[in-house]
């Protein structure tokens, strides 16, 4: 009888601590529930670094895959796709070094595609087929030079620095006039519908975590928009249109693979949209639309994924890249 006290007592006590967690932290809203997946069609591919053509009637990303442990799937070498919506066809850029393996991304004139390589960041003409010979770098040697962005403007290409001075830094479209922004460490720059703010993940003053920040590259002023404590690393940071929320996805702290939430900058509502694996990279404001890379395993070593777009709210996934 003892016994059972004693687990009765730790077991309230536990509850009781889960509950005091619960209502100190921001309000949760509910998970939109995931899509059936068939697990047979996933083998170890991924297709990532999706970026919207500016009329968003293609899609460009860099895929890499390799056949699964019992060789039922045939190997891909790396490569640059463009996927043509209207035309349902995806032109392969097939190339032996890793082009575009840490963000690319097409200018809105849809003239320059510009892409990272080898740490260092390029462009070249956005004419099918690609002429490698007219490629030319426009990032410096400072460090990894990662996940480049057009400002919606065509005005400013942002760019994510690692080593030196890192942080978000912005250059004009041929690559000159580059300077950092922002907070120091900032990561994963994506702009605003308006063009006026850069969002991105960053380290706060103290803390080894990163958050949620918005930059003024014109006044070169910056805020902290999030205080998460469950979170160990941000990626992408997408803003809505008016900026009330944002789309993110983020790596729980102790855990792996990252999960793609929707935050309300004014509530301070946080909703799990993805519950395995996935990855987003761009907005479609014209309907709405997230892209996104989405895999049926929290592990992103194990079985990676492919394109999917869905509502801002999680609902309408669809699958729009297949195994062919």
């Amino acid at each position: 009888m003892e016994n059972k006290r004693e687990t009765y007592f730790f077991t309230a006590i536990g509850v009781l601590v889960i509950l005091s967690i619960f209502i100190s932290s921001c309000e949760k809203g509910l998970k939109v529930a995931d899509p059936t997946i068939d697990y047979n069609l996933y083998p170890l591919l991924y297709d990532i670094n999706a970026s919207w053509s500016s009329d968003y009637s293609q899609i460009i990303y860099y895929n890499g895959s390799s056949s699964d442990n019992y060789g039922s799937v045939i190997d891909s070498t790396y490569g640059v796709y463009v996927r043509d919506l209207q035309s349902d066809s995806t032109y392969i850029w097939d190339i032996s070094m890793q082009i575009g393996s840490s963000g690319l991304t097409l200018s809105p004139d849809n003239e320059w595609l510009v892409l990272e390589a080898v740490y260092d960041i390029y462009r070249i003409p956005f004419e099918i087929p690609f002429n490698i010979d007219e490629m030319e770098k426009i990032g410096s040697e400072t460090g990894p030079n990662l996940y480049p962005k057009w400002s919606r403007d065509g005005n400013y290409i942002a760019v994510d620095i690692r080593l030196g001075d890192p942080g978000i830094y912005i250059m004009d479209s041929d690559g000159s006039n580059k300077h950092h922004v922002g907070q120091w460490g900032g990561k994963y720059p994506y702009f605003s519908y308006d063009n006026s703010s850069i969002y991105c993940s960053a380290f706060p003053v103290s803390g080894n975590d990163t958050e949620i920040f918005r930059i003024n590259y014109i006044e070169n002023t910056y805020e902290q928009l999030s205080f998460f404590e469950e979170f160990h690393y941000i990626h992408y940071v997408l803003p809505s249109r008016n900026e009330d929320f944002v789309i993110f996805s983020a790596i729980h702290r102790g855990e792996y693979g990252t999960y793609i939430y929707r935050y309300d900058l004014n509530s301070c509502n946080l909703t799990k949209l993805i519950d395995m694996y996935a990855e987003a990279w761009d907005w479609n404001y014209d309907d709405d639309t997230i892209l996104y890379t989405y895999s049926p395993s929290p592990n992103q070593g194990d079985v990676n994924g492919f394109l999917w777009t869905m509502k801002p709210d999680g609902s309408e996934k669809t699958q729009i890249t297949f195994i062919k």
